[in-house]
Protein backbone atom coordinates (compact mmCIF):
# COMPACT_ATOMS: atom_id res chain seq x y z
CA UNK A 1 0.00 0.00 0.00
CA UNK A 2 2.79 2.41 0.88
CA UNK A 3 4.63 1.61 -2.35
CA UNK A 4 1.55 2.13 -4.52
CA UNK A 5 0.82 5.49 -2.84
CA UNK A 6 4.43 6.60 -3.35
CA UNK A 7 4.31 5.73 -7.06
CA UNK A 8 1.16 7.76 -7.60
CA UNK A 9 2.68 10.89 -6.09
CA UNK A 10 4.22 13.59 -8.19
CA UNK A 11 7.97 13.05 -8.37
CA UNK A 12 8.58 16.68 -7.38
CA UNK A 13 6.80 16.03 -4.11
CA UNK A 14 9.60 13.68 -3.07
CA UNK A 15 11.91 16.65 -2.58
CA UNK A 16 9.61 17.89 0.18
CA UNK A 17 9.76 14.52 1.89
CA UNK A 18 13.55 14.53 2.20
CA UNK A 19 15.32 15.35 5.39
CA UNK A 20 17.24 18.69 5.49
CA UNK A 21 20.61 16.97 5.26
CA UNK A 22 19.43 14.98 2.24
CA UNK A 23 18.17 18.12 0.54
CA UNK A 24 21.47 19.84 1.28
CA UNK A 25 23.59 17.15 -0.36
CA UNK A 26 21.29 16.89 -3.35
CA UNK A 27 21.53 20.66 -3.88
CA UNK A 28 25.32 20.49 -3.52
CA UNK A 29 25.44 17.67 -6.07
CA UNK A 30 23.28 19.62 -8.52
CA UNK A 31 25.35 22.81 -8.11
CA UNK A 32 28.55 20.86 -8.74
CA UNK A 33 27.09 19.40 -11.93
CA UNK A 34 25.80 22.78 -13.08
CA UNK A 35 29.03 24.57 -12.21
CA UNK A 36 31.13 21.98 -14.03
CA UNK A 37 28.97 22.31 -17.11
CA UNK A 38 29.03 26.12 -17.07
CA UNK A 39 32.80 26.19 -16.66
CA UNK A 40 33.21 23.60 -19.41
CA UNK A 41 30.99 25.58 -21.79
CA UNK A 42 32.84 28.81 -20.94
CA UNK A 43 36.28 27.35 -21.59
CA UNK A 44 35.01 25.70 -24.75
CA UNK A 45 33.73 29.06 -25.97
CA UNK A 46 37.07 30.71 -25.07
CA UNK A 47 38.96 28.04 -27.01
CA UNK A 48 36.75 28.52 -30.05
CA UNK A 49 37.12 32.30 -29.78
CA UNK A 50 40.91 32.01 -29.52
CA UNK A 51 41.09 29.65 -32.48
CA UNK A 52 38.89 31.90 -34.65
CA UNK A 53 40.90 35.00 -33.73
CA UNK A 54 44.11 33.19 -34.60
CA UNK A 55 42.55 31.90 -37.82
CA UNK A 56 41.36 35.32 -39.01
CA UNK A 57 44.73 36.83 -38.07
CA UNK A 58 46.67 34.21 -40.02
CA UNK A 59 44.56 34.87 -43.11
CA UNK A 60 45.24 38.60 -42.91
CA UNK A 61 48.96 38.04 -42.36
CA UNK A 62 49.13 35.58 -45.26
CA UNK A 63 47.68 38.20 -47.62
CA UNK A 64 50.13 40.82 -46.37
CA UNK A 65 52.96 38.34 -46.78
CA UNK A 66 51.98 37.75 -50.41
CA UNK A 67 51.90 41.49 -51.07
CA UNK A 68 55.28 41.93 -49.37
CA UNK A 69 56.84 39.22 -51.54
CA UNK A 70 55.48 40.93 -54.63
CA UNK A 71 56.61 44.35 -53.39
CA UNK A 72 60.14 43.12 -52.62
CA UNK A 73 60.49 41.60 -56.08
CA UNK A 74 59.35 44.83 -57.76
CA UNK A 75 61.57 47.11 -55.67
CA UNK A 76 64.57 44.85 -56.23
CA UNK A 77 64.04 45.00 -59.98
CA UNK A 78 63.48 48.75 -59.81
CA UNK A 79 66.73 49.24 -57.93
CA UNK A 80 68.74 47.59 -60.69
CA UNK A 81 67.60 49.89 -63.48
CA UNK A 82 69.33 53.12 -62.29
CA UNK A 83 72.59 51.18 -61.81
CA UNK A 84 72.76 50.18 -65.46
CA UNK A 85 75.01 52.66 -67.21
CA UNK A 86 73.97 51.33 -70.61
CA UNK A 87 70.31 51.99 -69.85
CA UNK A 88 71.03 55.51 -68.51
CA UNK A 89 72.95 56.33 -71.71
CA UNK A 90 70.15 54.96 -73.85
CA UNK A 91 67.53 57.11 -72.05
CA UNK A 92 69.76 60.17 -72.19
CA UNK A 93 70.31 59.78 -75.93
CA UNK A 94 66.56 59.32 -76.50
CA UNK A 95 65.83 62.50 -74.55
CA UNK A 96 68.52 64.46 -76.42
CA UNK A 97 67.50 63.09 -79.82
CA UNK A 98 64.10 61.32 -79.77
CA UNK A 99 64.65 59.73 -83.16
CA UNK A 100 62.87 56.59 -84.31
CA UNK A 101 66.06 54.60 -84.01
CA UNK A 102 66.75 55.70 -80.42
CA UNK A 103 63.15 55.03 -79.40
CA UNK A 104 63.29 51.61 -81.03
CA UNK A 105 66.42 50.74 -79.07
CA UNK A 106 64.68 51.94 -75.93
CA UNK A 107 61.66 49.77 -76.75
CA UNK A 108 63.84 46.69 -77.29
CA UNK A 109 65.49 47.25 -73.92
CA UNK A 110 62.26 47.72 -71.92
CA UNK A 111 59.85 45.28 -73.53
CA UNK A 112 61.27 42.04 -71.97
CA UNK A 113 60.70 43.44 -68.48
CA UNK A 114 57.13 44.34 -69.50
CA UNK A 115 56.45 40.67 -70.22
CA UNK A 116 58.42 39.32 -67.25
CA UNK A 117 56.85 41.46 -64.54
CA UNK A 118 53.39 41.77 -66.03
CA UNK A 119 53.41 45.56 -66.26
CA UNK A 120 50.36 47.06 -67.87
CA UNK A 121 52.53 49.81 -69.33
CA UNK A 122 56.03 51.23 -69.07
CA UNK A 123 56.88 54.82 -69.91
CA UNK A 124 59.86 57.18 -69.85
CA UNK A 125 59.26 60.70 -68.51
CA UNK A 126 61.58 63.65 -68.95
CA UNK A 127 62.70 65.80 -66.03
CA UNK A 128 59.76 68.09 -66.81
CA UNK A 129 57.45 65.06 -66.49
CA UNK A 130 56.52 64.89 -70.15
CA UNK A 131 56.08 61.46 -71.73
CA UNK A 132 59.06 60.59 -73.90
CA UNK A 133 57.96 57.09 -74.80
CA UNK A 134 55.33 54.54 -73.75
CA UNK A 135 55.32 50.85 -74.62
CA UNK A 136 51.57 50.20 -74.72
CA UNK A 137 49.77 53.49 -74.21
CA UNK A 138 47.27 51.78 -71.88
CA UNK A 139 47.61 54.47 -69.22
CA UNK A 140 48.62 58.08 -68.88
CA UNK A 141 51.94 57.79 -67.11
CA UNK A 142 52.19 61.53 -66.48
CA UNK A 143 48.71 61.84 -65.05
CA UNK A 144 47.93 64.43 -62.40
CA UNK A 145 48.35 61.76 -59.70
CA UNK A 146 51.86 60.84 -60.86
CA UNK A 147 52.89 64.47 -61.30
CA UNK A 148 51.55 65.42 -57.87
CA UNK A 149 53.34 62.60 -56.03
CA UNK A 150 56.64 63.16 -57.80
CA UNK A 151 56.42 66.89 -57.10
CA UNK A 152 55.64 66.28 -53.42
CA UNK A 153 58.23 63.57 -52.75
CA UNK A 154 61.06 64.73 -55.01
CA UNK A 155 62.22 61.10 -54.99
CA UNK A 156 65.72 59.76 -55.41
CA UNK A 157 64.67 56.15 -54.80
CA UNK A 158 61.93 54.05 -56.39
CA UNK A 159 58.45 54.33 -54.82
CA UNK A 160 54.85 53.25 -55.44
CA UNK A 161 52.08 55.76 -55.97
CA UNK A 162 48.71 55.37 -54.31
CA UNK A 163 46.06 53.32 -56.10
CA UNK A 164 43.42 55.23 -58.07
CA UNK A 165 41.28 54.96 -61.20
CA UNK A 166 43.85 55.45 -63.90
CA UNK A 167 43.09 57.30 -67.10
CA UNK A 168 42.03 56.97 -69.83
CA UNK A 169 40.24 53.67 -69.12
CA UNK A 170 39.27 54.34 -65.47
CA UNK A 171 40.88 51.12 -64.33
CA UNK A 172 42.02 50.72 -60.74
CA UNK A 173 45.80 50.92 -60.87
CA UNK A 174 49.00 52.46 -59.52
CA UNK A 175 52.55 53.17 -60.65
CA UNK A 176 56.10 52.29 -59.72
CA UNK A 177 58.22 55.41 -60.24
CA UNK A 178 61.99 54.92 -60.69
CA UNK A 179 64.13 58.09 -60.71
CA UNK A 180 67.07 57.94 -63.13
CA UNK A 181 70.04 59.91 -61.75
CA UNK A 182 73.57 60.29 -63.02
CA UNK A 183 76.31 59.57 -60.56
CA UNK A 184 77.31 62.67 -58.59
CA UNK A 185 74.10 64.39 -59.69
CA UNK A 186 71.40 65.60 -57.24
CA UNK A 187 68.31 65.67 -59.42
CA UNK A 188 66.88 62.96 -61.73
CA UNK A 189 67.15 63.66 -65.43
CA UNK A 190 64.33 61.20 -66.19
CA UNK A 191 61.75 58.89 -64.62
CA UNK A 192 60.90 55.33 -65.52
CA UNK A 193 57.22 54.64 -64.72
CA UNK A 194 55.77 51.11 -64.58
CA UNK A 195 51.98 50.94 -64.49
CA UNK A 196 50.05 48.14 -62.75
CA UNK A 197 46.36 47.37 -63.14
CA UNK A 198 45.03 46.01 -59.85
CA UNK A 199 42.70 43.57 -61.58
CA UNK A 200 45.75 41.72 -62.94
CA UNK A 201 47.13 40.72 -59.53
CA UNK A 202 45.80 42.42 -56.43
CA UNK A 203 42.08 42.02 -56.87
CA UNK A 204 42.25 38.26 -57.71
CA UNK A 205 44.57 37.83 -54.73
CA UNK A 206 42.15 39.58 -52.38
CA UNK A 207 39.08 37.85 -53.79
CA UNK A 208 40.50 34.44 -52.85
CA UNK A 209 39.50 33.31 -49.36
CA UNK A 210 41.74 30.43 -48.24
CA UNK A 211 39.11 28.74 -46.05
CA UNK A 212 35.76 27.12 -46.74
CA UNK A 213 33.69 29.84 -45.05
CA UNK A 214 31.06 31.49 -47.22
CA UNK A 215 31.22 34.90 -45.50
CA UNK A 216 35.01 35.30 -45.44
CA UNK A 217 36.19 38.48 -47.20
CA UNK A 218 39.42 40.45 -47.67
CA UNK A 219 39.21 44.24 -48.03
CA UNK A 220 41.86 46.73 -49.12
CA UNK A 221 41.32 50.09 -47.41
CA UNK A 222 42.75 53.58 -47.59
CA UNK A 223 41.97 56.44 -45.20
CA UNK A 224 41.36 59.90 -46.69
CA UNK A 225 39.71 63.05 -45.28
CA UNK A 226 37.68 61.44 -42.48
CA UNK A 227 36.51 58.77 -44.89
CA UNK A 228 37.65 55.19 -45.37
CA UNK A 229 37.87 54.25 -49.03
CA UNK A 230 37.33 50.60 -49.98
CA UNK A 231 39.68 50.08 -52.90
CA UNK A 232 38.93 46.58 -54.14
CA UNK A 233 35.69 45.06 -55.48
CA UNK A 234 33.80 43.21 -52.79
CA UNK A 235 33.20 39.49 -52.70
CA UNK A 236 29.91 39.31 -50.79
CA UNK A 237 28.14 42.26 -52.40
CA UNK A 238 28.49 43.27 -56.08
CA UNK A 239 30.28 46.59 -55.43
CA UNK A 240 33.04 47.63 -57.82
CA UNK A 241 36.43 49.13 -56.93
CA UNK A 242 36.45 52.62 -55.34
CA UNK A 243 32.63 52.60 -55.12
CA UNK A 244 32.27 52.27 -51.34
CA UNK A 245 33.24 54.87 -48.75
CA UNK A 246 32.60 54.63 -45.01
CA UNK A 247 32.67 57.51 -42.55
CA UNK A 248 35.50 57.29 -40.03
CA UNK A 249 32.98 58.47 -37.41
CA UNK A 250 31.11 55.13 -37.57
CA UNK A 251 32.55 53.81 -34.31
CA UNK A 252 31.02 50.34 -34.53
CA UNK A 253 32.25 49.79 -38.10
CA UNK A 254 35.30 47.54 -38.41
CA UNK A 255 36.27 49.37 -41.62
CA UNK A 256 36.19 52.72 -39.77
CA UNK A 257 38.22 51.31 -36.87
CA UNK A 258 40.83 49.99 -39.29
CA UNK A 259 40.89 53.31 -41.16
CA UNK A 260 41.53 55.16 -37.89
CA UNK A 261 44.64 53.05 -37.32
CA UNK A 262 43.37 50.27 -35.08
CA UNK A 263 45.15 47.01 -35.80
CA UNK A 264 44.79 43.42 -34.63
CA UNK A 265 41.64 41.42 -34.00
CA UNK A 266 38.42 43.38 -33.50
CA UNK A 267 34.67 42.84 -33.39
CA UNK A 268 31.98 45.06 -34.83
CA UNK A 269 29.76 45.45 -37.86
CA UNK A 270 30.82 45.64 -41.48
CA UNK A 271 29.41 47.65 -44.38
CA UNK A 272 26.43 45.23 -44.58
CA UNK A 273 25.51 45.80 -40.94
CA UNK A 274 26.50 42.22 -40.09
CA UNK A 275 28.35 41.45 -36.87
CA UNK A 276 31.83 40.23 -37.83
CA UNK A 277 35.13 39.07 -36.42
CA UNK A 278 37.90 41.00 -38.20
CA UNK A 279 41.66 41.51 -38.32
CA UNK A 280 43.32 44.68 -39.59
CA UNK A 281 46.95 45.47 -40.34
CA UNK A 282 48.79 48.08 -42.38
CA UNK A 283 50.66 46.85 -45.43
CA UNK A 284 54.33 47.80 -44.91
CA UNK A 285 55.78 50.41 -47.32
CA UNK A 286 52.36 50.99 -48.89
CA UNK A 287 49.55 53.28 -47.82
CA UNK A 288 47.05 50.43 -47.64
CA UNK A 289 45.24 48.55 -44.89
CA UNK A 290 44.33 44.88 -45.18
CA UNK A 291 41.11 43.90 -43.40
CA UNK A 292 40.18 40.22 -43.22
CA UNK A 293 36.76 39.50 -41.75
CA UNK A 294 34.29 36.68 -41.16
CA UNK A 295 30.66 36.80 -40.07
CA UNK A 296 30.35 36.25 -36.33
CA UNK A 297 27.50 33.77 -36.79
CA UNK A 298 29.51 31.56 -39.14
CA UNK A 299 32.68 31.87 -37.09
CA UNK A 300 30.97 30.49 -34.00
CA UNK A 301 28.50 28.05 -35.49
CA UNK A 302 30.64 25.28 -33.97
CA UNK A 303 29.49 26.57 -30.58
CA UNK A 304 25.96 25.29 -31.28
CA UNK A 305 26.85 21.64 -30.43
CA UNK A 306 28.27 22.89 -27.13
CA UNK A 307 25.00 24.67 -26.34
CA UNK A 308 23.04 21.51 -27.22
CA UNK A 309 25.27 19.44 -24.93
CA UNK A 310 24.78 22.08 -22.23
CA UNK A 311 20.97 21.83 -22.46
CA UNK A 312 21.05 18.02 -22.50
CA UNK A 313 23.38 17.94 -19.53
CA UNK A 314 21.14 20.30 -17.54
CA UNK A 315 18.15 18.08 -18.32
CA UNK A 316 20.06 14.95 -17.28
CA UNK A 317 21.21 16.67 -14.09
CA UNK A 318 17.64 17.61 -13.16
CA UNK A 319 16.40 14.10 -13.90
CA UNK A 320 19.26 12.67 -11.84
CA UNK A 321 18.39 14.99 -8.96
CA UNK A 322 14.72 14.01 -8.98
CA UNK A 323 15.56 10.35 -9.45
CA UNK A 324 17.96 10.51 -6.52
CA UNK A 325 15.35 12.07 -4.27
CA UNK A 326 12.85 9.44 -5.42
CA UNK A 327 15.27 6.62 -4.65
CA UNK A 328 16.02 8.03 -1.21
CA UNK A 329 12.37 8.51 -0.37
CA UNK A 330 11.36 5.12 -1.79
CA UNK A 331 14.09 3.43 0.22
CA UNK A 332 12.89 5.08 3.38
CA UNK A 333 9.24 4.21 2.60
CA UNK A 334 10.17 0.60 1.94
CA UNK A 335 12.08 0.43 5.21
CA UNK A 336 9.04 1.84 7.07
CA UNK A 337 6.77 -0.69 5.39
CA UNK A 338 9.10 -3.53 6.30
CA UNK A 339 9.27 -2.42 9.95
CA UNK A 340 5.45 -2.22 10.16
CA UNK A 341 5.15 -5.63 8.53
CA UNK A 342 7.58 -7.12 11.05
CA UNK A 343 5.60 -5.53 13.90
CA UNK A 344 2.36 -6.96 12.51
CA UNK A 345 3.87 -10.44 12.30
CA UNK A 346 5.15 -10.21 15.87
CA UNK A 347 1.68 -9.06 17.05
CA UNK A 348 0.00 -11.97 15.27
CA UNK A 349 2.46 -14.42 16.81
CA UNK A 350 1.86 -12.96 20.27
CA UNK A 351 -1.92 -13.15 19.84
CA UNK A 352 -1.65 -16.73 18.67
CA UNK A 353 0.51 -17.62 21.69
CA UNK A 354 -1.89 -15.83 24.06
CA UNK A 355 -4.85 -17.73 22.58
CA UNK A 356 -3.03 -21.03 22.98
CA UNK A 357 -2.27 -20.26 26.63
CA UNK A 358 -5.82 -19.15 27.41
CA UNK A 359 -7.32 -22.22 25.77
CA UNK A 360 -5.40 -24.49 28.18
CA UNK A 361 -6.69 -22.74 31.28
CA UNK A 362 -9.65 -24.33 33.18
CA UNK A 363 -10.72 -20.96 34.58
CA UNK A 364 -12.92 -18.82 32.39
CA UNK A 365 -11.03 -15.84 30.93
CA UNK A 366 -12.47 -13.06 28.83
CA UNK A 367 -11.01 -9.86 27.33
CA UNK A 368 -13.39 -6.93 26.91
CA UNK A 369 -13.07 -3.32 25.82
CA UNK A 370 -14.30 -0.22 27.59
CA UNK A 371 -17.74 -0.69 26.00
CA UNK A 372 -18.07 -4.16 27.59
CA UNK A 373 -17.80 -5.92 24.25
CA UNK A 374 -16.03 -9.25 24.17
CA UNK A 375 -12.77 -9.17 22.24
CA UNK A 376 -11.37 -12.56 23.27
CA UNK A 377 -12.75 -15.48 25.35
CA UNK A 378 -11.27 -18.90 26.12
CA UNK A 379 -12.99 -22.24 25.76
CA UNK A 380 -13.82 -22.51 29.50
CA UNK A 381 -15.64 -19.17 29.45
CA UNK A 382 -17.66 -20.09 26.37
CA UNK A 383 -18.68 -23.46 27.88
CA UNK A 384 -19.90 -21.85 31.11
CA UNK A 385 -21.27 -18.46 30.03
CA UNK A 386 -21.53 -18.64 26.23
CA UNK A 387 -20.83 -15.44 24.38
CA UNK A 388 -22.38 -13.04 26.95
CA UNK A 389 -21.05 -11.38 30.02
CA UNK A 390 -22.60 -11.88 33.44
CA UNK A 391 -25.37 -9.40 34.18
CA UNK A 392 -24.49 -6.40 36.32
CA UNK A 393 -20.81 -6.60 35.42
CA UNK A 394 -19.11 -3.22 35.60
CA UNK A 395 -15.56 -2.08 35.06
CA UNK A 396 -13.86 -0.82 38.23
CA UNK A 397 -12.93 2.85 38.42
CA UNK A 398 -9.14 2.98 38.32
CA UNK A 399 -7.17 6.07 39.21
CA UNK A 400 -4.84 6.87 36.35
CA UNK A 401 -2.12 7.69 38.82
CA UNK A 402 -2.38 4.33 40.67
CA UNK A 403 -1.07 1.10 39.20
CA UNK A 404 -3.65 -1.67 39.81
CA UNK A 405 -2.57 -4.82 41.61
CA UNK A 406 -2.82 -8.26 40.13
Amino acid sequence: MVESDAKRRNILAHLRQLRPIERFWLVIFFLILLGSLVMGAYYQWQNILHDKKLYIELIGKSKISQIEIWYTAQITEAGEMPNSLAFLNLVSEAITEPSRENLKRLDEYLRPSLRTYNYADTAILTSSLDVLYTLTGLSTSNSSEVVREISEKRPKNPFFTRMYLTSPHAKAGFHLVIPLIWKDEEEPFSYLVHTFFAEDYFFPLLATWPGTEETGEIMLLESNDNMVQVINPLRLVPISAFSLQISAAAENSVEAQAGLGKTGVMMGRDYRGKRVLAYAETVPNLNWIILSKLDYAEAFNSLIPTIVVFVIFIFVAIVALLAGSYVIFSTRALATFQSKFELLKRTERNEALLSAILERLDSPVVVIDENLEIQLANRSFKERLGNTLPKGLRLPQIDSGIVPSE
